[in-house]
């Protein structure tokens, strides 16, 4: 089974823990999912090479989170990217698809974002798995 490293910037620590338990459900024991508040540990945490995907809401960071997102796709092209925003404004959405980054309100249903961040890591819900693909489903509950 492959061991994914989920890194979570939210600088509001009740929704950084909804997320956390969320995406623990999602993604079970496949995944190591780490909650920091500043964009320096999230950096601290890609410049390891071992983050699969981090989750950002700019919305408590402004520039400073606009500029680690572009910073670690810059440097960490393999590092997965996803935008889970407190504040739906037009303009970060905007901001994130000039980027080509996946972008959620955090207003959207949980498993919308949690089947997104599957596909982003490439996991196969059990439902849909195939015979070869059983072990990367495996993951999930």
């Amino acid at each position: 089974m492959e061991y994914y490293t989920v890194i979570v910037l939210d600088g509001h620590k009740s929704a950084a823990y909804i997320t956390k338990r969320g995406l623990e459900w999602a993604l079970g024991a496949a995944a190591n999912i780490q909650v920091v508040e500043k964009p320096l540990q999230a950096w601290q945490a890609c410049a390891t090479g071992k983050v699969d995907l981090l989750i950002v809401d700019p919305s408590e960071y402004g520039e400073e989170a606009w500029e680690l997102l572009e910073l670690v796709q810059k440097t960490y092209p393999s590092t997965k990217l996803l935008i889970l925003a407190a504040n739906n404004s037009p303009l970060a959405r905007r901001r994130a698809s000039h980027l080509q980054i996946k972008y959620f309100p955090k207003t959207e249903e949980l498993s919308e974002i949690c089947n997104s961040v599957r596909s982003l890591l490439r996991i196969i819900p059990k439902a849909e798995a195939t015979p070869s693909s059983q072990s990367q489903a495996s993951c999930l509950h």
